[in-house]
């Protein structure tokens, strides 16, 4: 399951907050004075230092790994054994009984145990029937549940795509605000970024301007 890469999860989030970034920066702020100055902006150094950026993608790790852990839970799972991890995380956590959190964390453990079932009986230069037919009995548990798999698989990065839009989009606004209330204070009407352009004087790099918003 591709979600389950933290490294790819994470730096498509931030390609896709870059890109609501760059979008922004070249708005034409309409409210902005008569004067006809353009400032630059240096997106790097916004998505380096911008607090509630990185803040919101270390959320967005978080958020993507519980999801891509609850798929690897149930890779090895008995279709009962599925229903039950299902119906015990469907609660809330902090009310459940003792022997259900001991329960819960044994199911969690399940595929794993399997997995290295799998790979210790995978790994006997001799096996015997018995080592056979355990190996078999193992590796059709994640055929038996492909389907199931499957549809998990589609509604948890569905999940996880919906979040990654709601994180952006509250990112696009701020910036894109920040930059419309420079435009009243300074009166410049457009914003490029800074690594489009071949040379931009320091004096109309708005970039720091910008974080002392951003990070008020």
């Amino acid at each position: 399951m591709k979600m389950n890469s933290k490294t790819m999860m994470s730096l498509a989030f931030l390609a896709c907050a870059l890109a609501a970034l760059q979008l922004t920066a070249h708005m034409l702020s309409a409210a902005a004075g008569k004067s006809g100055e353009l400032v630059v902006v240096d997106l790097q150094e916004l998505q380096k230092s911008y607090k509630q950026f990185n803040d919101d993608l270390g959320k967005f790790d978080l958020y993507q790994r519980a999801r891509a852990q609850r798929f690897d839970a149930r890779r090895f799972l008995k279709p009962e054994e599925w229903d039950e991890i299902d119906a015990l995380e469907a609660k809330d956590l902090g009310k459940l009984k003792p022997e259900e959190k001991k329960r819960l964390e044994d199911l969690r453990g399940t595929t794993e145990r399997r997995l290295q079932a799998i790979r210790e009986l995978g790994a006997k230069t001799m096996p015997d029937d018995k080592d056979k037919e355990e190996l078999k009995r193992l590796s059709d548990l994640q055929r038996t549940n492909q389907v199931r798999l499957e549809e998990l698989n589609a509604r948890l990065m569905d999940e996880i795509e919906k979040e990654r839009g709601r994180l952006t989009e509250g990112l696009q606004k701020v910036v894109k605000k920040s930059y419309a209330d420079l435009a009243k204070e300074r009166g410049f009407r457009l914003v490029l970024d800074k690594a489009q352009v071949q040379f931009a004087d320091d004096s109309i790099d708005i970039t720091q301007d910008v974080l002392k918003k951003l990070n008020k």
